[in-house]
């Protein structure tokens, strides 16, 4: 619980956080304002950051497993995994 509250004072985009391992997370966050109006393989996420996006939260629309095409709108709210290290580079981006 302490770790949580501790990453949500330091983080600005990350919503909620589960640890898989020591190494590894699942984070909720706000689409990186560079991102919005672009799809999953033009941000190149995976290649650029090393992370995976495995769902987009639009209202209450779940998109799980989203396609390459599909585009990232203003308000979306991002499911994504990787190594923290990886993830928190990414969470910085354009903040």
């Amino acid at each position: 619980m302490g770790i949580k509250v501790a990453q949500a004072l330091v983080s600005k985009n990350i919503m909620d956080q589960i640890a898989l391992s020591p190494e590894h997370s699942l984070v909720e966050m706000a689409v990186p304002p560079d991102f919005i109006n672009k799809s999953l393989e033009k941000s190149n996420a995976r290649q650029k950051y090393g992370v995976s996006i495995l769902a987009i939260r639009r209202g209450v629309e779940i998109i799980i497993s989203p396609h390459p095409s599909q585009v990232m709108l203003e308000g979306d709210i991002l499911v994504v995994i990787g190594k923290n290290e990886k993830l928190q580079k990414f969470e910085t981006i354009d903040i």
